[in-house]
Order: C-alpha cells, then sequence, then structure tokens
C-alpha cells in the first residue's frame, strides 16, 4: 500500500499481485496518475471496484458497503459447514480456552487454513474478532477441542453466514 498526502490531497494505491486499487479524494490527481503508471505499464482500467481480495463493495447513494458474504460462503463449503445455522453470538459465554484441553490434532494444516481464513474476514466482520483471537492463541499446538470451537454446528460458531 502506497499513500500520497499533499496539501490535503490524499491517494491510496493498494497492489496485490496484479490487481491495483486506486482511491483519493481528487480525481484529477487519481486521474493523472492513472495516466502515469499507465505510460509505464500495460494497465486496464476497470472503473469503480466492485470485488478485491475476496471483498464485494456496493455502492449505496454517497456510500460504500464492504461486504465478505461470497469469501463467507465459500468458506463454508469449504468447512462443509454451509448448511449450518447462524448464531447470534460468535463465542460461548464464559468458555475460556486452555492450551492443555483437549488431544493435540496431528494434521495442523486445516486448522490453521480456517483460522488464517477468519482471521481475514475480521476485516469486515469485527464482532468475530474476540472469538477469532481466541482460536488463534492456539496455532502453534491446536487440539480437539480448540477444533470444535472452530468447527461446531452444536455450540456457537464463530462462522457467521449473513451479513
Amino acid at each position: 500500500m502506497f499513500t500520497f498526502n499533499n496539501r490535503g490531497i490524499y491517494i491510496i494505491l493498494l497492489i496485490y499481485v496484479d490487481d491495483i486499487l486506486i482511491t483519493g479524494n481528487n480525481s484529477s490527481h487519481i486521474s493523472h496518475l492513472i495516466h502515469n503508471l499507465n505510460s509505464l505499464f500495460s494497465m486496464k482500467d476497470l472503473g469503480s471496484v466492485h470485488y478485491f481480495l475476496g471483498i464485494v463493495a456496493v455502492y449505496n447513494g454517497d456510500h460504500l458497503h464492504l461486504t465478505q458474504h461470497k469469501y463467507i460462503v465459500d468458506l463454508l463449503k469449504k468447512t462443509k459447514l454451509h448448511d449450518s445455522r447462524p448464531y447470534p453470538t460468535p463465542v460461548l459465554s464464559g468458555k475460556k480456552l486452555s492450551v492443555y484441553d483437549g488431544v493435540q490434532l496431528e494434521d495442523l494444516s486445516e486448522y490453521r487454513s480456517i483460522v488464517e481464513a477468519l482471521q481475514y474476514l475480521t476485516l469486515t466482520r469485527p464482532n468475530i474478532c474476540y472469538a477469532v483471537n481466541q482460536v488463534c492463541q492456539f496455532m502453534h499446538s491446536p487440539t480437539n477441542v480448540h477444533w470444535v470451537a472452530v468447527k461446531t454446528q452444536e455450540n456457537p460458531t464463530i462462522f457467521e453466514v449473513y451479513p
């Protein structure tokens, strides 16, 4: 991410592999930047952002609403939890996870992959930050109890399907 701030003009340039997102508060400066970049690199201007890195941008008048609904649905399908129901709270009240609970998982990769995906989900879902933080604390040595905290359908889960 590159930022420009000069005399009240702000421009943010976000680059990820071959995707570029440019935003700011001065359209003539943004156009000038795009023109300069286009003279150096082969670029295609796709106009206003609608989807970027798993985040859907929906314009509503003068507001921009960001959602990761598709990302959530894809994650639920990946974990075979697409039929689970949403819960009003992402974590059981008064329940604390411990490093001593349960039996260590043999394959850590699926746990880590799902928890990392949940970390990314907190960009647009700050209400799950606490629950995600709880399961992140055991990335080095997760147990079956921690895995249940991530995936179980019988107890409140940190997955919420609906925005």
